[in-house]
């Protein structure tokens, strides 16, 4: 974001410079394109700076490549097989699915884009599938207030008091058995 503002503050003075007939870094079709922009966003949007920030989130190729067979056959096997109790390995689940990807002629998917997937898979649920509702409870949400609204055993802030402040020797100092 600081680099995106950078930028435009940059070219907000090339256009001022431009418009001043001072000298300017920058060729004149550039700067031409950018007051272009400000005007549009002046106009779409009140504010004409917008249109002088970066669009690199715009950039690139969005499009998925991955056949849409080949993307039904991995949400099907990481629900079957990846979300289950018997919590078999990741790469157990891959090898299966490169299998029946061969079997039925569809072109598997990369180990990286399985393991991304299967991030994007792994919920609360599916943890709490795999290695129970307790291993579940670290990836529920943090809640540092208590009020009428709270689920009946959260996982609560401690409220850690100026004392309890102290540095590990301090710590096995205190212990009964150290």
């Amino acid at each position: 974001m600081v680099r995106a503002l950078e930028a435009a503050n940059r070219r907000l003075s090339q256009i001022l410079a431009y418009r001043y007939g001072e000298a300017i870094s920058f060729t004149a079709r550039s700067i031409q394109n950018w007051m272009a922009a400000f005007r549009q966003a002046e106009a779409e949007y009140g504010c004409g700076y917008f249109g002088l920030l970066d669009k690199v989130a715009q950039r690139g190729n969005r499009k998925t490549r991955l056949p849409e067979a080949s993307k039904q056959l991995l949400e099907e096997y990481l629900t079957a097989h990846y979300a289950v109790p018997q919590a078999k390995r990741a790469a157990a689940v891959y090898w299966l699915y490169c299998e029946e990807c061969a079997k039925q002629g569809i072109p598997a998917v990369s180990e990286r884009t399985f393991y991304r997937e299967r991030a994007r898979f792994t919920t609360q649920e599916v943890t709490a599938i795999r290695h129970g509702k307790r291993a579940a409870y670290a990836s529920q949400p943090f809640f540092y207030y208590l009020d009428q609204t709270t689920p009946r055993y959260p996982r609560v802030a401690q409220r850690v008091l100026p004392q309890q402040q102290f540095g590990l020797r301090t710590f096995f100092a205190a212990l009964p058995f150290a």
